[in-house]
């Protein structure tokens, strides 16, 4: 593939999404997921602005319709939504803004049960705020009861508590947790990896992924060049150490054999 053919544009592309779903939402007024569908476009084109109003718009059509009568078919895509709006907030600046609007999605139910998603999603928030102590709170107030992935996002969010806290046993408790689950979610395992600084670990992680017809593409997708947005204060390591394993002799002859890394002109949320 020609990276420099226009048909093969990830802007464009993300841009034609975006008016896709647009006209979509304006067919299905009353679908949330649509919504999170046009969100999660928006933030990768960075029209942060337009997914904080997208969240506005639903918050202020819920409050106003009788409870008996909700405004959308699917409401239980509304922590969701709000979700999306906190990440917009955080990516605007606006930390406080995040927090409380995650805070307050964690607080609602996620199909009927007490939110695990947004409560590890705040967890992982804490944790890149510099907030050890948060951090840990909401990963434990997030409980047992949820999936093995979310497991390994709570042991992720515990394991990089523990490393700002400079807690090295209890980080390295974690991460065992996250190596024998492995399985579960490698991309999980490697971030947990390249947190510990453990970069020659990494490598091996990412080359066998690179290497894989099952793994490759995820991999590729997360060694592209996406637009920076300037680094949580919690997350100034792991960049460092992401940028220093993209240059490991062993990725990049890896990278070489199966494809490339290109310049996109796009913003990504893992």
């Amino acid at each position: 593939v020609d990276a420099n053919n226009d048909a093969f544009d990830p802007r464009a592309a993300a841009e034609r999404l975006v008016d896709a779903l647009q006209a979509q939402q304006r067919l299905a007024p009353d679908r949330l997921d649509v919504v999170v569908e046009l969100q999660t476009a928006l933030l990768q084109v960075g029209r942060f602005q337009d997914v904080v109003r997208l969240g506005q718009e639903v918050q202020s059509a819920i409050a106003a319709a009788p409870v008996d009568k909700p405004p959308y078919r699917d409401m239980e895509k509304a922590v969701w939504v709000q979700n999306h709006q906190a990440a917009a907030l955080q990516s605007l600046g606006q930390s406080d803004a995040s927090l409380a609007r995650l805070e307050a999605a964690s607080r609602l139910e996620e199909g009927g049960r007490a939110n695990v998603s947004q409560t590890l999603n705040l967890a992982q928030l804490y944790a890149s705020l510099n907030r050890p102590d948060d951090a840990l709170a909401a990963a434990a107030r997030a409980g047992s009861d949820m999936s093995d992935y979310g497991r390994m996002v709570q042991a992720s969010a515990e394991q990089r508590a523990y490393l700002r806290k400079g807690n090295a046993a209890a980080a390295a408790k974690a991460l065992d947790y996250l190596r024998a689950n492995r399985a579960t979610s490698e991309p999980i395992y490697l971030d947990a990896l390249v947190e510990a600084g453990d970069l020659d670990a990494a490598a091996a992680v990412l080359v066998a992924q690179l290497k894989s017809s099952d793994d490759r593409a995820e991999a590729l997708f997360n060694l592209q060049e996406f637009n920076d947005l300037p680094p949580l204060p919690g997350n100034e390591t792991y960049r460092n150490n992401w940028r220093r394993l993209e240059q490991h002799p062993e990725v990049v002859a890896a990278i070489a054999a199966v494809g490339r890394r290109l310049e996109v002109d796009l913003y990504v949320w893992q």
